[in-house]
């Protein structure tokens, strides 16, 4: 993975309307929102709920394609994917991790 793009600055930029303020505070939110969805990810995965994993993952896959994490929303979408077909044993949840930590050290780098 690490030599993936962690994100794609012109869709930052144009998510952010160009501000570079606003660019920031949508990583901060992708950031911190993404750590609660892990957690909350990581433990319906155990509780065996596959909606509730789901629900969890659809939106940490959204969130990160509209800023440009590209690398981070392919992989939630398979983590989607893998939670509709109740299969959550392949669910990758250290990739997940390791990726929205890529894109921590990203936004700390902008900083």
């Amino acid at each position: 993975m690490e030599t993936t793009e962690v994100v794609d600055e012109a869709r930052l930029r144009e998510a952010a309307g160009g501000l570079e303020e606003l660019e920031i505070d949508l990583l901060e939110l992708l950031v911190t929102d993404g750590r609660e969805r892990l957690e909350a990810l990581i433990t319906a995965i155990a509780a065996g709920d596959a909606p509730a994993a789901r629900r969890e993952a659809h939106p940490l896959k959204g969130a990160s394609s509209s800023v440009g994490a590209n690398s981070l929303s392919t992989i939630a979408r398979s983590a989607e994917e893998e939670c509709v077909a109740g299969d959550l044993d392949a669910v990758q949840v250290d990739l997940l991790r390791a990726e929205l930590e890529r894109v921590n050290t990203y936004l700390q780098s902008r900083r």
